[in-house]
């Protein structure tokens, strides 16, 4: 995507520039055509008044219109678009190209055909709706697919959304309201963080609005309480009183930034939702942002089980033969990894790059394109030896030759284990 970025700003460039350019040759062919037109009329309303000099005077006209052909020539107007033009089209062509490379026609071929659950779907479609204030296309698909949802669902994400209204207005007292209701209920470390960032914004919003002593008399009513975990930010809120007219322009000026408040709205919606009991992310748009991200991978591992000799076929394929990285905004639970079958990974993976970048016959002793994994799954958990290190199952078999009761030396360490001294873990 950065690469179409960049492309797109390029095309953008060379458009200003095209139309730059464009603009000022027609305004100099203009001022110049303009120049020799009056040149002319004044010749020929001084012929009017002398006729006798109306042959020399038709001679000057003649010189003007080769002089004005002369500098139309020298201007080279026609060239200077041609290679503008020519700039801008070249930007334009790469343009299309990175796009036809990252916005491939054909993403079907990523598709597996695999039980699908669409009541469920339906109903993650009407949360995601719910949770993003679209309530009536939400109970317009609640009626045409059947979704039973819990009693007042539907109520808790109204007043979430009511809130939300306030805070785009910048009116915080709604939403410190909620938070200090639900500190009652459960005084949790992310409710009490959450409370300070709301009383932080409206000090700011206070010394900035009406002056010092509103500021000042708001902090010692609600900030005394956090002074045991926020000491410094309440240190940073003291320090803009000494600019109270000219915050904007003082070492705290960040404390103006306007994406604080699309930051507090949406820490603000996630913990509603987590206090609901439902996901602090939309479950929907999780799925559809991960698998945006692994598509143009997916669709690379096709190509390649087509290219083979004896193509595989996609639906029949278990487990993924690379690892996507998708970031750390989609890990949610702890992850291990593997130290032994690492490195047999590593080989496969740059087998497996070899054959997206050259479409070589890529092999494996199974016939697959690997079937080792980096991390542990729900068939390969890890498992903790005696000595105290971890393997995955996968690799304890191989060290152990297959043999349950056959002992095996730690890769690790001098110790030596069974695969039935091995305990599993669960993550």
């Amino acid at each position: 995507m950065d690469a179409l970025a960049k492309d797109s700003e390029r095309v953008c460039k060379k458009q200003k520039v095209c139309a730059l350019k464009t603009l000022e040759g027609v305004e100099r062919l203009l001022s110049e055509c303009v120049e020799t037109r009056n040149r002319i009329l004044a010749l020929q309303n001084s012929s009017a008044e002398e006729p006798t000099s109306s042959a020399g005077n038709a001679g000057d006209e003649m010189e003007y219109l080769h002089e004005l052909q002369r500098k139309v020539h020298e201007l080279d107007f026609l060239q200077q678009i041609t290679s503008h033009q020519k700039d801008f089209q070249g930007a334009l062509a790469k343009l299309k190209k990175t796009v036809d490379k990252h916005f491939l026609p054909d993403v079907s071929k990523a598709l597996r055909d695999q039980p699908f659950d669409k009541a469920t779907l339906n109903e993650v479609i009407v949360q995601h709706l719910l949770r993003e204030g679209k309530f009536e296309l939400g109970e317009q698909l609640m009626k045409d697919a059947i979704v039973q949802l819990p009693d007042g669902y539907k109520d808790q994400y109204i007043q979430m959304h009511q809130v939300l209204e306030q805070m785009s207005a910048f009116n915080l007292k709604p939403a410190i309201q909620w938070t200090q209701e639900r500190r009652v209920e459960a005084d949790t470390d992310a409710l009490a963080c959450l409370e300070f960032k709301l009383h932080r914004l409206q000090f700011v919003q206070l010394l900035h609005k009406e002056g010092r002593a509103q500021a000042l008399s708001y902090a010692r009513a609600h900030l005394s309480t956090f002074a045991s975990q926020q000491m410094r930010e309440i240190e940073r809120l003291m320090g803009c009183l000494l600019y109270a007219n000219r915050l904007d322009r003082s070492p705290y000026a960040d404390l103006l930034s306007p994406g604080l408040w699309d930051e507090i709205r949406h820490e603000f919606s996630r913990m509603c939702c987590s206090t609901l009991g439902q996901a602090q992310e939309s479950p929907l748009g999780v799925a559809v942002s991960a698998g945006t991200i692994a598509l143009p991978t997916l669709l690379k591992l096709v190509s390649v089980m087509q290219a083979k000799t004896q193509p595989e076929d996609w639906n029949s394929c278990q487990q993924l033969p690379v690892e996507i990285a998708l970031g750390e905004d989609f890990a949610f639970h702890s992850v291990f990894a593997c130290p032994v079958s690492r490195d047999q990974v590593r080989w496969y993976q740059q087998v497996w790059k070899d054959a997206v970048s050259f479409h070589v016959k890529c092999h494996t002793d199974s016939g697959t394109l690997g079937r080792f994994h980096l991390q542990a799954t729900a068939d390969n958990p890890p498992m903790l030896m005696p000595c105290g290190h971890v393997l995955c199952k996968v690799s304890l078999t191989k060290l152990a030759k297959g043999g349950g009761s056959r002992p095996f030396k730690c890769p690790y360490c001098p110790g030596e284990a069974t695969v039935q001294q091995c305990k599993q873990l669960y993550l």
